[in-house]
């Protein structure tokens, strides 16, 4: 929140206003935040995991890069986009990273691999929205490569892998 660091907890300046506040608070360590937070994430990560794989229908994937200004850092998002059993559209996201230069396909397209293999939506994708470039048009092609191509006993025909293209080509977000 706010963009704090977890150490801020260790502060004096931050221990004296809590004191003032609560004199019988006691404040945890960074590292206990840190553990904290790691031990929710996992938590709701196995709750989603389990969603995700109870989903009879196909996952949506829209995902985006972007670079800092200031740093020149890359960052990628990974957001899914599903059905639920009540039928109730629901959105998710499942990875916020930073890219390792230079953001080439190569580099771009294993990151968003990675993360559909991590979350088990790799033979479950429907579509993927991406802003359109020319290094997203040739991630494409090696994502369907590892995922609508192997898919199996899906019933994955040509024109899903067109509709995947289709969604790849528009600029900007694209609607189902």
């Amino acid at each position: 929140m706010h963009d704090y660091p977890l150490k801020m907890v260790e502060h004096e300046g931050f221990r004296d206003y809590t004191r003032s506040l609560l004199p019988l608070f006691k404040a945890i360590s960074r590292t206990t935040a840190r553990r904290d937070i790691m031990s929710m994430y996992e938590i709701e990560r196995a709750s989603l995991l389990t969603m995700l794989g109870r989903i009879p229908g196909r996952i949506a994937i829209t995902s985006d890069m972007w670079t800092t200004s200031n740093q020149k850092r890359g960052y990628i998002t990974v957001t899914s986009h599903f059905i639920d059993s009540s039928w109730q559209l629901q959105s998710r996201l499942l990875r916020f990273m930073y890219v390792t230069c230079p953001h080439n396909v190569e580099n771009l397209s294993t990151a968003l691999m990675n993360s559909l293999l991590d979350w088990n939506v790799d033979r479950k994708l429907s579509k993927l929205n991406l802003d359109n470039c020319s290094t997203n048009n040739s991630m494409i092609d090696i994502l369907l490569g590892n995922t609508i191509d192997g898919v199996g006993d899906n019933d994955v025909d040509d024109d899903n892998e067109n509709e995947v293209n289709e969604a790849v080509d528009c600029s900007g977000a694209t609607k189902a």
